[in-house]
């Protein structure tokens, strides 16, 4: 009997061991992050509450509150910011900063740009993002004066 018992307890040590010996994988985090920089033209209005960069995976939206992601609340009364989004993996078709005034709801009148497509600057810009992977140079011109000019396929699948 007692030459079993250390036979079942090697046995039962190699059972627990799982994959064995080795380097322990290393965790990608769920999430990425798109990184840009905001240029604002045009004067600033003295109403101004708060303006986001805000992330859609469609493009035309089919509702423009189906958000995938916003960012913080950015600075106001500067001419350039940046700004960073943590996303889940995914596809993302129309990045946009917005602005609200005082008082005011986020709406399609909110719209001051978008990032757009650096091979054909007519277009929306796409991004695709993958676990844990970090996408910088997603700038966008934000324009005061063109202030709820949607693009027109925008503008059509909302209804406008």
């Amino acid at each position: 009997m007692r030459s079993i018992s250390p036979t079942i307890g090697i046995f039962v040590t190699l059972l627990s061991c799982g994959k064995g010996i080795g380097p322990t994988p290393k965790e990608v985090p769920e999430v990425g992050v798109i990184r840009g920089t905001v240029r604002f033209l045009g004067a600033w209005p003295d109403s101004t509450a708060e303006v986001r960069v805000a992330v859609y995976e469609e493009y035309p939206p089919s509702n423009f509150y189906q958000i995938r992601a916003f960012s913080g609340p950015l600075p106001v009364g500067k001419d350039f910011v940046d700004y960073e989004i943590q996303l889940p993996p995914g596809v993302y078709r129309w990045i946009i900063v917005a602005w609200r005034g005082e008082g005011r709801f986020w709406g399609p009148d909110s719209f001051l740009g978008m990032y757009r497509d650096p091979e054909d600057p007519s277009r929306p810009g796409t991004v695709t993002l993958g676990p844990g992977e970090e996408v910088s140079g997603i700038d966008i011109l934000a324009d005061f004066s063109r202030r709820g000019e949607l693009p027109p396929e925008v503008a059509e699948a909302l209804g406008q």
